[in-house]
């Protein structure tokens, strides 16, 4: 049986402008991890409640919040955000 599949197109290259960028958001990303750990921690809660918490009240609209939605925001599986 023959592999049908289309040949993979080339990736356009990465510039240094990008590399800084991409850098510079996963460094932002880093501090607002490790100020949330902080901020749970401060609050007696796991990092897994406190970034749960922060889904529930800044979800979009302010509505009520189904587990499918908690789970697409914290970009985990369904059965886990019943958890």
């Amino acid at each position: 049986m023959s592999d049908m599949s289309q040949p993979q197109k080339p990736r356009p290259a990465i510039s240094q402008a990008d590399y800084q960028r991409l850098s510079e958001f996963r460094y932002l990303i880093r501090r607002f991890l490790e100020f949330s750990q902080v901020q749970a921690e401060d609050a007696g809660l796991t990092p897994r409640q406190h970034q749960a918490l922060l889904a529930i009240k800044g979800f979009p609209g302010g509505g009520p919040v189904t587990v499918g939605d908690l789970a697409e925001r914290l970009r985990i599986r369904h059965h886990s955000a019943v958890e």
